[in-house]
């Protein structure tokens, strides 16, 4: 998997070698993903179809439609600009302001493969 590597997200700096942190394979797709997620759509200059529109939910009540809504949300998103990930299910928490997704997905790359279960969390708003 060494062949897909980059900066973490959120960046990390090492004091060492006065550079950013580089993650790969596995890290390196949970990253990305969660870059995607944490940006508002239309708010990235020079890309606006990047990110999400979570900000959409932030008065639903009904917690099916706000599960229907993430999951279109965010599977568009990732379908955009991560070809090599096929997600399977995303499920949403809510507490309050806060939410918490976890994404079920396929990474496919080259002759690598493998299914992540990653945690998201973090204020709507």
């Amino acid at each position: 998997m060494s062949e897909y590597k980059g900066m973490s997200f959120p960046f990390i700096f090492d004091n060492d070698t006065l550079s950013t942190k580089v993650v790969e394979g596995k890290d390196k797709v949970l990253s990305n993903i969660q870059l995607i997620v944490s940006t508002q759509l239309r708010k990235t200059f020079m890309s606006p179809d990047f990110g999400i529109n979570l900000e959409a939910l932030v008065f639903a009540e009904e917690p099916a439609i706000v599960r229907d809504f993430v999951f279109s949300f965010v599977n568009d998103a990732i379908v955009k600009t991560m070809t090599d990930v096929e997600l399977y299910d995303v499920k949403v928490t809510q507490d309050e302001s806060i939410i918490y997704l976890a994404l079920y997905f396929l990474y496919k790359r080259g002759n690598n493969e493998f299914i992540v279960n990653a945690q998201i969390g973090g204020e709507l708003l």
